[in-house]
């Protein structure tokens, strides 16, 4: 059967609730597989749910190190390795780049910029969460706010949220449908 042209989706959030963070995972992942790969920097909240076999060897294999990305000639490469075909089973790959300090920020730069749609869960987000500032700041200056979703709740800093996004994000985290839960441009 047909299908619609495959698209990417971006997965940010912050690296607070592990189990919240799986269940938004399970939830978006699943559904959305069938529409195009997930890309995510890799981190312990959601490995149970991403790890596979080549993971596994290289973790018992002592070369889990080579899965880091270190430097931005390496990043280019990763990120054209990435895999967006479909699987015999009709679903997309999971990707997730592993980052050390020093190349996370441009491996976030080069996933939003290869993204259809980014979904960002920021529960609990705060003036304590940089990271996120960063990812933030990024996604006002380079998406179409019509391809984000932000997941907030009560414990999400809206005002520091909208300081980072921009004047369009302020403009977004003030609308009505920020009440909701999900925050999207329409």
């Amino acid at each position: 059967p047909s299908r619609p042209p495959r698209r990417t989706l971006l997965l940010l959030r912050v690296f607070a609730d592990v189990s919240r963070t799986e269940r938004l995972f399970d939830r978006v992942a699943a559904r959305w597989r069938w529409l195009g790969a997930v890309t995510m920097i890799a981190a312990p909240d959601v490995a149970a749910r991403t790890v596979d076999p080549s993971d596994f060897l290289e973790f018992v294999t002592g070369r889990l190190h080579a899965r880091f990305v270190k430097s931005g000639d390496e990043l280019g490469g990763r990120l054209k390795q990435l895999d967006g075909e479909p699987d015999p089973d009709g679903r997309y790959r999971v990707s997730e780049l592993c980052c050390q300090a020093d190349t996370w920020r441009a491996a976030v730069v080069g996933l939003i910029d290869r993204a259809d749609a980014v979904l960002m869960e920021l529960r609990d987000f705060s003036t304590k969460r940089g990271g996120c500032a960063f990812e933030l700041q990024q996604l006002g200056q380079r998406l179409d706010p019509r391809r984000l979703v932000l997941a907030v709740d009560d414990s999400t800093d809206r005002e520091f949220l909208a300081t980072n996004l921009g004047a369009e994000g302020a403009r977004i985290v003030a609308g009505p449908s920020a009440a909701l839960g999900l925050i999207a441009h329409r």
